[in-house]
């Protein structure tokens, strides 16, 4: 008597069909193909793109005191921007003249209409800010906004030392050239003595011709000065400035007109001393090279990417141009560090995850052709 042959369930069918059928060969090399594709055409980034709407504000408080800003402008601003539905963190930082809030929403929170609530509740509570202190400044932060590759500018020239000033010289030439490179998003400098222009004006000057000093800024900003800072220093106080427009040079800076007294102008060199020189007390980055003891000074250029770009193609492209760049505008005896490369860590990881995918494809197909020649 023949033994019956079991029954076959669903799963069993199915395999029993492919197992027998000529177009299974064909089905898997069209499966290792599109996954192929998919594996080039897939960018490689290291940070997940999952929206998590972060706003930052600045508002600017001349000549204000940290704790002044703490006290009149950050802890107003944090108690009502608390009471957004949505956010669920608020970071905040005072300092001279400047009060910076970070909030976060939750995830997955839609990003425009995240920022139109905290647009609405600072149009509708214009008296949380104290006289004084200027209109906030509110920008969108995405996950591209980090930086994903960092490039450090270290070491001391052989018969010369790099000040502050020149590190920051030629991080601002690499950085103006690395910002041409496609699919790069913010490049920023970071460390160095930026070039300010310091104000220094003559009170006894400005007695003389019934002046004061707050005549001056409104002529800066009126005038639209091209300079990355200045400075209001009067009996010990100082009052940090900041204008951007058409006077390029400190020179055009002191012919700028302040005022107008007994029907002659009045120019900004003749009520105060105007000096344009690297800023007297820059931010600090320091480098430890592995095997040697003690620090030197740094500055380091930060580049971030456009939403969707691959960061380890990307990455590859900025470092080639910037060894392109040597000799040139890098001094070969300036030394560059990779500080950072999420490329380089994205694309470690991937390749490991692909070589692993391998290994169980491979084993699939292998059993699929074993099984198809025990059939037959």
């Amino acid at each position: 008597m023949a033994s019956e042959q079991p029954r076959l369930g669903l799963a069993g069918s199915l395999a029993k069909s492919f197992l027998r059928s000529k177009l299974t060969p064909l089905i898997v090399g069209a499966s290792l193909i599109l996954g192929l594709l998919a594996v080039v055409l897939t960018p490689r980034e290291e940070e997940p793109q999952i929206i998590v709407p972060m706003v930052d504000l600045y508002v600017p408080y001349p000549g204000a005191s940290p704790k002044e800003v703490e006290s009149q402008v950050t802890a107003p601003l944090e108690r009502a921007l608390w009471g957004i539905p949505g956010v669920e963190y608020l970071y905040s930082m005072s300092r001279p003249g400047m009060a910076l809030i970070t909030v976060r929403f939750k995830v997955n929170e839609p990003q425009e209409p995240s920022l139109v609530k905290i647009h609405q509740e600072l149009a509708a509570n214009p008296q949380m800010l104290p006289p004084g202190a200027m209109k906030p400044i509110v920008k969108l932060q995405t996950i591209d906004d980090v930086p994903f590759l960092v490039l450090t500018l270290h070491g001391q020239p052989e018969g010369s030392a790099q000040t502050p000033g020149q590190l920051r010289k030629v991080g601002e030439v690499l950085a103006r050239e690395l910002s041409n490179v496609p699919s790069t998003a913010q490049v920023k400098v970071v460390g160095g003595a930026r070039r300010m222009v310091r104000i220094e004006p003559d009170p006894d000057r400005l007695r003389s011709l019934n002046m004061s000093i707050a005549e001056l800024q409104p002529a800066l900003q009126s005038a639209e000065a091209q300079l990355p800072a200045g400075t209001l220093v009067d009996r010990g106080k100082r009052t940090e400035l900041e204008a951007t427009g058409f006077v390029l040079q400190a020179a055009e800076l002191r012919r700028l007109v302040v005022g107008v007294r007994n029907q002659k102008p009045v120019y900004l060199a003749d009520v105060a001393r105007v000096v344009d020189a690297p800023e007297s007390e820059p931010p600090i980055v320091l480098f430890a090279e592995a095997g040697r003891s003690g620090f030197e000074p740094a500055v380091s250029v930060t580049l971030s990417k456009r939403a969707g770009t691959n960061a380890t193609a990307l990455a590859e492209q900025v470092l080639a141009k910037v060894e392109a760049l040597r000799g040139n505008l890098i001094p070969r005896d300036l030394k560059v560090t990779v500080t950072r490369n999420y490329g380089e860590t994205a694309g470690d990881k991937s390749n490991e995850l692909i070589e692993h995918l391998l290994i169980a494809t491979l084993s699939v197909i292998a059993l699929i052709f074993l099984a198809m020649g025990w059939r037959s």
